[in-house]
């Protein structure tokens, strides 16, 4: 639009009207005309006067001519020249010819003058232009070029209704730009492929309230528009481009493809972005997106995460516009807070996926178990892996397969919903790698017991932590059939039941009591673990308060006395004689490594002459065989811990270490 710059210099009646615009000093002059040349042309100037004289004056080459090639101009047609509204008669009379010369004089100034054309006008640097009030104003739509995305326009009429919806005209009569306003945007609920119900509503000519522009292109003219009132309700600012699109932004989109992995969500200028299956149940608690969303549903989302990319840019939305943003990329998780054997509460299951085959002659496994995705919001929003195998103690059947765990899989867990059952941390995750949980209430049991509860049972997170008869839980993670099985415990903490001690016969995946017969620490790394299988001790009868005394004793309390029940190379048993023990009886194991002379006491000497008075009394036929104790105690050298203990003796002064 040029305003006041303009002067007519042509009036063509029943034509048009040519507009001159100014012509810069520096054109009129030839180029690379300098002052020096200026000033010589001066002093030649009173010769060339002379000698034109005598020749006779070319009128191409007068200046007058010059100045008139090189002005530039804008024709303007009659058409264009006033809107046609204040040109109209009545019905019954033609509208009379616009005469010009009463409109415009030569040399008048035009206040404003729209130029709609350069490339098709029939003379070189003239232009085409228009002087109706509907196409000088700030908002008049000429072309494509001057629709603006995310723009609210109202008034608008429909032009015709199309298969694929309905062709409008954006803008007045005179300066109509046509817009397509597909079927899936006639309506915030109607999704149907044809809108035929919708249709019948819209004929040819009438006015719609107001649209606003989705996508406009003006290289290939195609503008799309929509009614959707969620989207001209909108109040927010509009994402129309990748560079609008910051982490924890919101905004309002349209759903333009649904599958199995997530929904598709596009903006205005055809920005889009992905929302993840795992983020809709996380978020939304929806379990199948393509029953929940469908094509042209509207969404508001909050950007997660974009990325560049060589074919174009990756953009990682969510629903979560209440908290804070949750990063979904795996390295960016604080995991400050994540510790093996912390227990959580809460748990809500985003995503499963199903095991799959594998291949492995060495262990009676050739599946990998199917895991679930579970987010806590405590602690640090972290999200969490959930093995099939770790949802139950142990199974009834005899072989575990990927069939049984997706089956117990479907039982416990739904996508969208909350864990029913506590978990504790079982890894802590690292790069990439994500932590895992376990729901194996046993394990659960033993991590969330009470020192008072605690029964002497562990659930280790380090090998500095075991020490030989430690009695701890864990779970068969692998049976191999040269080996044994592999017992797992907290961050990836793991030890062995050889195969002599029957470890092939375990069941894989369940839950298993043992002891640890042996430990090997030289290597911090790689530490050497033997452990053998117990039987869980049925301690449901024991109501005395002697067995309610020794389930509370905590590691680090003395006990005064024990007496020696029996003893070999490597362990001692002995019974907790103290009073506070009295009407029961508590069995103490001692380990050679931490056992120490003792002397023969008053009270061991009573205990021994009490043993022989008894073997004095016992009347026997035949010489009595010489006792597995003897055997033990004949094994067991001088310089050994055990050397001065014998069965029915007195030891003070223990400590409970485990």
């Amino acid at each position: 639009i040029l305003e006041n710059i303009c002067t007519v210099l042509r009036i063509d009646n029943g034509v048009g009207v040519l507009l001159a615009l100014p012509v810069p000093e520096q054109e009129t002059k030839e180029d690379g005309s300098d002052e020096s040349e200026d000033e010589e042309d001066e002093k030649e100037k009173p010769k060339q006067m002379a000698k034109k004289k005598k020749k006779k004056i070319n009128p191409l080459e007068s200046e007058e001519h010059i100045r008139a090639a090189a002005t530039r101009a804008i024709f303007v047609h009659i058409s264009k020249v006033v809107d046609e509204g204040k040109n109209k008669k009545s019905k019954n009379k033609k509208p009379q010819k616009l005469e010009l010369s009463k409109l415009f004089k030569v040399g008048d100034k035009i206040p404003k003058v729209r130029v709609l054309a350069t490339a098709q006008a029939l003379v070189e640097g003239w232009s085409i232009g228009s002087l109706q009030k509907s196409f000088v104003d700030a908002d008049a739509l000429v072309s494509h070029g001057d629709v603006v995305t995310g723009r609210i326009y109202r008034g608008v009429e429909v032009l015709s209704v199309e298969n694929q919806g309905v062709l409008v005209g954006l803008g007045n009569e005179s300066s109509s730009v046509k817009a397509m306003c597909l079927n899936m945007h006639l309506s915030d609920t109607q999704f149907s492929t044809d809108a035929s119900h919708i249709k019948q509503k819209l004929t040819v000519g009438k006015k719609i309230d107001s649209v606003r522009v989705l996508s406009v292109d003006s290289g290939t003219k195609r503008c799309f528009v929509t009614m959707k009132k969620s989207l001209l309700r909108d109040k927010r600012d509009l994402i129309c481009t990748f560079d609008d699109c910051k982490p924890g932004r919101t905004g309002c989109g349209h759903v333009t493809k649904v599958t199995a992995q997530g929904v598709y969500v596009t903006f205005y200028n055809n920005v889009h972005g992905f929302i993840p299956t795992r983020s809709l149940a996380r978020d939304a608690g929806v379990q199948d997106p393509r029953e929940t969303y469908h094509v042209g549903s509207t969404l508001v989302c909050r950007v997660d995460k974009l990325q560049k990319k060589d074919w174009g840019h990756l953009l990682t939305l969510s629903l979560d516009v209440g908290m804070e943003q949750i990063s979904l990329s795996k390295t960016s998780y604080d995991l400050s807070n994540v510790v093996p054997g912390k227990l959580l509460q809460g748990g809500k299951v985003v995503e499963l996926s199903y095991g799959e085959e594998i291949d492995n002659i060495h262990t009676s496994r050739n599946f990998k178990p199917g895991y679930a995705l579970v987010h806590f919001k405590s602690p640090a929003n972290v999200e969490f892996r959930l093995y099939f195998d770790q949802l139950v103690d142990s199974y009834n059947e005899c072989t575990v397969d990927n069939a049984l765990l997706n089956k117990q899989a479907k039982k416990m867990l739904t996508v969208g919903k909350k864990l029913t059952n506590d978990a504790i941390v079982l890894t802590s995750g690292s790069g990439s790698k994500l932590p895992s949980i376990t729901l194996k209430p046993s394990l659960v049991s033993a991590v969330a017991a009470t020192p008072e509860d605690s029964t002497s049972i562990m659930f280790p997170k380090k090998a500095s932590d075991l020490y030989v008869g430690a009695v701890c839980v864990g779970y068969v993670a692998r049976i191999d059939d040269r080996f044994g099985a592999f017992v797992r415990f907290l961050d990836g903490l793991t030890g062995l039941i050889p195969k002599l001690k029957k470890g092939c016969d375990k069941q894989l995946f369940q839950s298993i009591r043992c002891k640890v017969t042996s430990l090997d620490l030289t290597d911090e790394g790689r530490p050497k673990i033997t452990l053998q299988q117990t039987e869980r001790p049925s301690n449901a009868n024991s109501n005395s308060e002697s067995d309610k005394a020794m389930n509370r004793i905590k590691v680090g309390e003395k006990i005064e006395a024990v007496e020696v029940e029996s003893l070999n190379f490597r362990r001692a048993i002995v019974n907790v004689i103290d009073e506070a023990y009295a009407d029961g009886r508590g069995r103490v194991r001692v380990h050679f490594s931490m056992a120490g002379p003792i002397d023969s006491s008053g009270d061991m000497k009573k205990r021994q002459k009490k043993k022989e008075k008894q073997a004095s009394d016992t009347k026997t036929s035949a010489a009595a065989p010489v006792s597995e104790e003897d055997d033990a105690k004949e094994a067991i050298p001088e310089e050994h811990p055990f050397s001065s203990w014998s069965k029915g003796g007195i030891v003070r002064n223990l400590t409970v270490v485990g």
